[in-house]
């Protein structure tokens, strides 16, 4: 087996993981997406506080003048967006309940009408609206 080989191998590998883990931050009601967009607006966020603390400019006031700082406010603003995303995506995930209809272990004998019963509970939580797709309950 080749270098070249086991590089396409990584390749592959790389390719189909990203892949998932793209189909899995797609699903609207998955605690991924939440974690995820969570990690990424603080680092994002925190990124942008480095730029602009950083004294590296794309444009430079030193030749631009005043004009050399509209850089550095569009990743204050930025930063400021990613931050406020972040900040209530977890609000958003701390408010919601999660509610367990899994059915493993002693629960896994129950009876159908106790099952119909649950499912009304999760039905009745949401409205009537089961939170699945894009109209889901929020």
């Amino acid at each position: 087996m080749g270098i070249m080989q086991v590089i396409g191998i990584f390749i592959i590998c790389g390719t189909v993981l990203l892949l998932a883990l793209m189909v899995l931050v797609a699903i609207p009601q998955s605690r991924l997406r939440d974690v995820l967009l969570q990690v990424v607006g603080w680092l994002f966020a925190g990124g942008c506080a480095a730029y602009v603390l950083s004294p590296v400019d794309a444009a430079p006031e030193v030749i631009l003048g005043p004009f050399g700082l509209v850089d550095d406010l569009m990743a204050l603003i930025m930063g400021i967006i990613s931050a406020v995303a972040a900040w209530q995506v977890r609000r958003r995930a701390a408010k919601s309940p999660v509610i367990d209809v899994s059915i493993s272990g002693p629960e896994r004998q129950q009876s159908t009408s106790e099952f119909v019963s649950r499912v009304g509970d999760v039905l009745s939580y949401s409205n009537g609206r089961l939170p699945i797709g894009k109209g889901g309950a929020k």
